[in-house]
């Protein structure tokens, strides 16, 4: 994974991200493409004809802002002994990463707003990410520590096409793992393909893993993964996203918010 594209969000997150990004450049003797995008539109008023404006006074501030931003990461880049470069765009958020992720191996980006959070990447804006990018994303853990993917990881396995993608985008870690155990819970459901297949797959790219079921209950699936991958101190955590719609997590509840909101790692991440 050379291709590394760093969403630059300015909020109390950002060292440990950054953190996050530069370790895993280290690992992969990857470039960091850095990207902050200014939603201008969250900052335009609409007069009673119909007009779009800002005032004079708001783009000044957003200006100074974002040249102060800019100036504090690339001062860190500069002394990390990473390849990197900065690129600033205006518009949509979810837009900009997207259109910029085409030719990236990993998206790193911060975990999204929830309840009372206002600062940091929304919800709706990862679950664009996720289901109109084709770039597998790593969700940065709110207290990020440095990257280290040669520690033993984990893979979250129910048999869905979210999974495998996720498995496949992942293969140029895993091969960078101590070890690798996968991991299913069995609710009741039957799967769509044989849970060996998966360790096939990996052993095509010489990974060897272990596999193991467990039974458990589907409200406890997501504690008892979070429990599982923090018993083995994982890097981080591979798992597919949304196999569920998002309307559907967003009324019912799902694995993939409840890991957005509690996993202490961070999440490797596909749809």
């Amino acid at each position: 994974m050379k291709s590394i594209l760093f969403h630059v969000q300015n909020d109390d997150q950002l060292d440990g991200r950054l953190r996050l990004a530069l370790s895993f450049a280290r690992a992969t003797g990857g470039h960091v493409s850095c990207l902050h995008t200014t939603p201008i539109q969250e900052f335009v008023a609409f007069d009673s004809f119909g007009g779009v404006y800002a005032s004079d006074e708001i783009i000044k501030r957003i200006d100074e802002e974002e040249a102060k931003l800019r100036a504090d990461v690339e001062a860190r880049l500069a002394k990390s002994g990473v390849s990197w470069d900065y690129r600033q765009a205006t518009g949509n958020v979810a837009d900009s990463i997207i259109g910029c992720s085409a030719l990236a191996d990993v998206v790193i980006v911060g975990r999204p707003a929830f309840k009372h959070e206002f600062d940091g990447l929304s919800v709706g804006v990862l679950g664009d990410l996720l289901e109109r990018g084709r770039t597998p994303l790593l969700v940065a853990s709110k207290d990020q520590r440095p990257f280290d993917p040669g520690r033993s990881v984990l893979i979250a396995w129910n048999g869905s096409y979210e999974a495998a993608n996720a498995v496949r985008a992942a293969v140029p870690l895993l091969k960078l793992a101590q070890k690798v155990e996968v991991v299913r819970y069995i609710e009741g459901k039957r799967e769509n393909f044989p849970s060996k297949r998966v360790l096939e797959y990996l052993s095509f790219h010489g990974i060897e893993a272990t596999y193991r079921e467990s039974k458990v209950d589907l409200p406890r699936v997501t504690s008892c993964l979070i429990a599982d991958a923090a018993a083995v101190d994982a890097p981080y955590l591979v798992t597919g996203a949304y196999t569920r719609s998002r309307l559907g997590e967003f009324l019912l509840g799902g694995a993939t918010r409840e890991l957005l909101t509690d996993a202490p790692m961070p999440l490797f991440m596909t749809h």
